[in-house]
């Protein structure tokens, strides 16, 4: 997938005739274009173009990346649909929404959704105890897990920004 994050970029994709798809995230647009646009003029009544099946694999802009505490962070846990839902491992928030079903509020997988979830994920735990950002004491083995669910976010989810702490 291809991000287009401004707006003269939007326009030339849709005045090319590109399929795009637009989704928010808070106060900023972004454009997914498919890797391979279709044109407009090539769709028919019969045609449907299927949407990518894993999330853009767009990253965080270098320049300005969102910045969020822990409580900012915890107001996206998905209890409120009509917000996105976040995880954070390692201080990276990653934009969970295309699976949102994964991360039921306050249950299961959605116990980590609105938090730094690096302790608990290294520990292959869904003890509420273990929800934490808190790395830096982990064993060999489960740094190696941590980092394995780190490869396997940024491959799966878009980062949207870093937690900081004050």
């Amino acid at each position: 997938m291809i991000a287009i994050d401004n707006l003269g970029a939007i326009l030339a994709a849709l005045a090319a005739g590109t399929v795009a798809v637009i989704y928010f995230v808070q106060s900023r647009s972004r454009v997914v274009a498919a890797e391979e646009p279709q044109p407009l003029h090539s769709l028919s009544e019969n045609k449907t173009v299927k949407a990518a099946a894993t999330a853009p694999t767009t990253t965080m802009s270098a320049e300005s990346p969102m910045e969020m505490t822990p409580a900012q962070l915890a107001e996206f846990d998905n209890a409120d649909t009509g917000k996105p839902v976040y995880v954070a491992i390692k201080g990276i928030i990653f934009d969970v929404s295309a699976n949102r079903e994964m991360y039921p509020h306050a249950k299961g997988y959605g116990l980590f959704a609105g938090k730094d979830a690096s302790r608990a994920l290294a520990k292959s735990s869904l003890d509420v105890d273990d929800i934490s950002s808190k790395w830096d004491d982990l064993n060999e083995d489960e740094l190696k897990t941590l980092n394995d669910w780190v490869s396997f976010y940024e491959k799966k989810y878009p980062k949207v920004g870093r937690v900081v702490f004050a």
